[in-house]
This record gives structure tokens, C-alpha cells and sequence, in this order.
């Protein structure tokens, strides 16, 4: 069965997360570790993301729980036992519209996926009704740690022979039934696609994440704190370092 566009926007939710929950909940290791898990689930991660449209990281860290005491969070998905050690949260940002973003959460104890939203302004926000706990948080860019510069290529136009698409108008001898009709016409043309060598100069820098569990029945309680961080990359400039040549046909 595959999501439609006549699906409500809630049923498509629901079976998205149920697909994604399914497919980590089969590949998650049993004998844990962060990088066993990471590894065996490379391929489902990468699949399930590319299926979807979606964009996802790791988040390393340690979650604290109030008094060293252990929790449970559950959802119609499935319940995960939380305390005091270290945590693996992976977060999908959402390019579909009709879903909601996602967060897996992985202890030693096992994994439980859930709905949350993910803002530009650093606020991570559970979906309600998602859990029967509540989840907030935050997240910060670090400052930059290291300037790299690294070789790729880019697209670019250039003068040159290439194909390009045409389309006209086809009509019948009374000029009354008409199509178009597109065909590719090769020769020289000034805006031919092609690729040049460039220089990429980026930064790298950590994201922290601060996320809070609280209490539903009484919010100014707090069951847990998670934090974590993950490395990244940023662009900060490009440039040529070759002519555009014209790719072939």
C-alpha cells in the first residue's frame, strides 16, 4: 500500500510513521552499540530517507533522568524504558508535506520513533497527542572549529555543440486538429550545459541539543534531560578553478 494524494493528511502520517518504525525497529542492533547500530542500519537509513524525500543526522549525547529514576515513553508504536546513560536520537526534517518530522530514539533498552517538529529558530516541539509524555527542546550552532577546503565539480552553460529541446505546433491540412510535437535539435548553441572544477571553502562547527521530558500532568516537572551534539559542515564560498566545458552529447 502506498500513501495517495486522497489519503487524509493524519492517515498519511500515521503510515509513514508506522513504515519508518518498522524498518529501524528490523535493523537495530540487539547487542548495542552507537556504531553497530549505525552500521547495520546504514542501508535502511538511507533507503527509507531517499524513498521519502527526507533529510536525517545523529545526535550523540547522554540523557539525565530526575533522581536517577527510570521512566517509560510509549506511543502507539511501541514503549521505550528511559534512564540515566547515553542516548542515540537520529532526526528526520521532512521535505513531504504531509508528514510531520520525526525523532528515533535508541537506548540500550531498545527504540521508539516518534512525531516531533523541527523549527529554523532552534525550538524542537513534540506533536501533540504523540506521547503521553511531553518533549521540548532546543537546539544552537557551535562556533566555527576548523576552515577546510575540499575539490567538486558544478554545473555551468558554455558555448558550445549540444542538443537542445524544441517544441512546435503540428496542425492537420484544415488546420483544425493540432499537437505539439518536441524534438531535440543538435548543433552549436551559446548555453550548452556544462561542468566545471571547483574550490569549496566550508567550516565545520557542533549543533548542541538540549531536550526536556516532562511530566503531561504537571509540565513544571521534569523527568529527564537529554544533551547531545553533532558535527557539521557549512559552506561559506565557491569558486572556479577550470573553464565550463561542454558536456557531451
Amino acid at each position: 500500500m502506498m500513501p495517495s494524494s486522497e489519503m487524509s493528511i493524519f492517515a498519511q502520517r500515521a503510515w509513514l510513521l508506522i513504515l519508518f518504525s518498522a524498518s529501524l525497529q528490523g535493523c537495530a542492533s540487539t547487542s548495542w552499540t552507537l556504531d553497530l547500530t549505525r552500521q547495520r542500519c546504514g542501508s535502511t537509513f538511507d533507503g527509507v530517507y531517499s524513498f521519502w524525500n527526507c533529510r536525517a543526522w545523529t545526535v550523540t549525547g547522554e540523557i539525565q533522568t530526575t533522581q536517577s529514576r527510570i521512566f517509560e515513553v510509549a506511543n502507539a508504536h511501541g514503549r521505550l524504558p528511559l534512564k540515566s546513560g547515553k542516548v542515540q536520537m537520529v532526526f528526520v526534517d521532512r521535505t513531504w508535506t504531509a508528514a510531520s518530522d520525526m525523532l528515533w530514539i535508541e537506548t540500550s533498552e531498545g527504540q521508539l520513533v516518534t512525531e516531533i517538529a523541527i523549527t529554523d529558530q532552534g525550538l524542537i516541539q513534540e506533536i501533540p497527542g504523540s506521547l503521553a509524555i511531553g518533549i521540548s527542546g532546543t537546539w544552537r550552532d557551535g562556533k566555527p572549529e576548523e576552515r577546510i577546503e575540499t575539490d567538486g565539480k558544478q554545473n555551468c552553460l558554455t558555448s558550445g555543440s549540444c542538443g537542445k529541446l524544441r517544441s512546435e505546433q503540428r496542425c492537420d491540412s484544415r488546420g483544425k486538429e493540432c499537437s505539439t510535437h518536441s524534438y531535440v535539435q543538435y548543433g552549436g548553441h551559446p548555453d550548452c550545459p556544462g561542468t566545471e572544477l571547483v574550490r569549496i571553502e566550508s567550516d565545520t562547527y557542533r549543533r548542541f541539543y538540549t531536550i526536556d521530558f516532562v511530566d503531561l500532568r504537571n509540565p513544571a516537572e521534569r523527568l529527564a534531560r537529554f544533551e547531545g551534539s553533532d558535527k557539521r559542515t557549512r559552506e561559506l564560498r565557491r569558486w572556479a578553478t577550470s573553464a565550463c566545458t561542454a558536456n557531451p552529447f
